[in-house]
């Protein structure tokens, strides 16, 4: 990997900014690798933000379903999916569970060199959740 993820929190309100790049090597599918976010207990703004790495240009979001949520634990509530721009989605996680959980998602859209629909994904998408309050605001 020539380039690397990150999410980048900030606190009351409560965001998160997910990295997720996409990177294309000779033939092969555009690969996807995301960062892993982990939420703790709260309503949430979470953004994620294409990124092009080694061999992708212009990633842009599907523009209704960039991404989308696997099975919810009990506790997570969901609201405001949408696409921000094209390199940008952002959804509203409520995080209310009771013991530490996980969702994974589905990340869509087309690149140059292709769509990512059906990409191959370095690592499984997931947002950790845990019951756990959020740091103390200073």
């Amino acid at each position: 990997m020539s380039e690397s993820v990150s999410v980048i929190y900030t606190f009351d309100p409560n965001t998160a900014e997910v990295t997720l790049l996409l990177e294309k090597h000779g033939l092969n599918p555009i690969e996807i690798i995301p960062a892993f976010p982990a939420l703790s207990l709260g309503e949430w703004a979470v953004t994620f933000n294409l990124q092009a790495g080694t061999g992708v240009s212009n990633p842009v979001f599907d523009e209704t379903n960039g991404i989308v949520l696997g099975t919810l634990p009990s506790g997570l509530t969901p609201s405001n999916p949408q696409r921000l721009n094209d390199t940008q989605w952002q959804v509203t996680l409520t995080n209310a569970v009771s013991a530490l959980a996980e969702v994974d998602y589905d990340i869509n859209g087309t690149a140059t060199e292709g769509s990512f629909f059906k990409a191959r994904v370095v690592r499984d998408p997931a947002i950790i959740l845990t019951p756990d309050p959020p740091p103390p605001s200073n």
